[in-house]
């Protein structure tokens, strides 16, 4: 694959040992210093390894599924153990569902902005990506009209992320119904991503965030839930995900007998993997609130390195989508704009794009704020971001180790 010139730069400066560059487009949970802690893997391990043996069913081992659907029933999400499959990881529960209930030539519609991914996921199954631009009023939030102009006959999925990459924004229950309601309208099935579940924040007014799920919701439209270890628990080597389906139980019922012939193909998860979930769901609370509070501190020292603050100055438009009487960034130093997350680890930030400033466009940013002052982010077209009249866009996340991502953000805002 051809390189873009953000990542030539990059293997450049690499190369001529640029040893103190911080990478600020980070997400690898163990390179940071999080990761499940060996001690409570060691006796499931060893529990498996005297008992070894090999009973592979299509849905997924029944004690993993089982604690599954307790963690959802202890959210007020009632799934059943028969409703959900075990796979190797998101990206292959996304590629089940489409190989399994579309056809090459049909559609899927995705969120835009969006983690890049998904477009070669609908590629490799012969899929149509669509694309529903998020409105942004504030914060970037669902437009139900726009998604609808998307669907037609051919579409068999529509794709929700809460929380989102990149833009850190939770759905609400009012957005949930009534994307609900449009997919039980016509027929389309509700994928919803909820890989970054775990990692909700406080709002503005610092009152907690829930997660509101369109599993919980009681709908006739099928919804298939993905989520798995990877983030949750911070555990992406051990390669474990599901998929939890819900909906009009006569139609769903097909639907699952399609999906498990599927899965039997491949039986992609480890028996290991599967036969030590249970024990993450038991053992592992207090590691996933303690990873929390550390993302939390992390957004908050995002908040406060920028320099954010409520008041909004007045400008032209933007490529973000006009202002409203909602919600707006916050103005940050050097004239820089923050959408606060509420979710995930990313967030989006807004640069200015004016006469004193020597960048043309997203790329030309993150290549100069790399070459001068050795960080390296996403610019926003990476994630489907367009370019505004007097403002471009670049992707961060906070995951990166706290000294880290403090030096990192002092360096944008001095570039800036």
């Amino acid at each position: 694959m051809e390189s873009n010139r953000l990542q030539r730069e990059l293997e450049r400066m690499r190369e001529s040992d640029a040893s103190d560059i911080i990478d600020l487009s980070d997400t690898n949970f163990h390179a940071n210093g999080i990761r499940y802690p060996n001690e409570l893997v060691e006796r499931p391990v060893r529990d498996y390894f005297q008992h070894r043996s090999y009973r592979p069913d299509p849905k997924g081992d029944a004690a993993a599924r089982t604690a599954i659907s307790g963690y959802y029933r202890e959210r007020g999400v009632e799934i059943g153990v028969d409703q959900i499959f075990i796979t190797a990881s998101t990206s292959e529960s996304y590629s089940l569902l489409f190989s399994s209930l579309a056809e090459a030539g049909d559609n899927v519609v995705l969120p835009a902005p969006t983690y890049p991914l998904f477009e070669y996921l609908a590629e490799f199954a012969r899929l149509e990506a669509r694309y529903y631009r998020m409105e942004f009023d504030g914060w970037f939030k669902l437009d139900v009209e726009e998604i609808r102009r998307r669907i037609d006959v051919r579409t068999r999925f529509v794709v929700l992320i809460s929380p989102n990459n990149p833009t850190g924004r939770v759905a609400s229950n009012e957005e949930i119904a009534a994307l609900l309601k449009l997919c039980e309208r016509t027929g389309t099935a509700l994928i919803t991503d909820e890989v970054f579940s775990e990692f909700v924040y406080a709002d503005g007014n610092e009152e907690p965030v829930c997660l509101p799920r369109p599993a919980a919701h009681r709908s006739g439209a099928t919804v298939f839930t993905l989520n798995g270890i990877s983030k949750m628990f911070a555990s992406p080597d051990l390669k474990l995900a599901w998929i939890a389906a819900t909906g009009d139980s006569l139609q769903l019922s097909r639907l699952l007998d399609r999906i498990e012939i599927a899965n039997d193909t491949f039986l992609s998860c480890s028996s290991l993997s599967q036969s030590i979930l249970p024990s993450f769901f038991e053992h592992g609370r207090d590691f996933g609130r303690t990873m929390v509070e550390r993302l939390d501190d992390n957004r908050k020292l995002l908040l406060e390195s920028l320099g954010a603050s409520s008041e909004v100055s007045g400008s032209k438009r933007t490529g973000l989508p006009p202002r409203s009487s909602g919600r707006s960034p916050l103005s940050c130093s050097g004239g820089l704009r923050l959408v606060p997350p509420n979710g995930g680890i990313h967030c989006v930030i807004g640069i200015p794009r004016s006469s004193g400033m020597s960048w043309i466009d997203d790329e030309d940013f993150a290549v100069q704020l790399l070459r001068n002052k050795g960080i390296y982010l996403h610019p926003g077209y990476f994630y489907g971001l367009e370019e505004g009249e007097n403002e471009i866009y670049a992707v961060i996340s906070f995951l990166k180790k706290r000294e880290l991502l403090a030096e990192g953000l002092a360096r944008v805002v001095s570039f800036v």
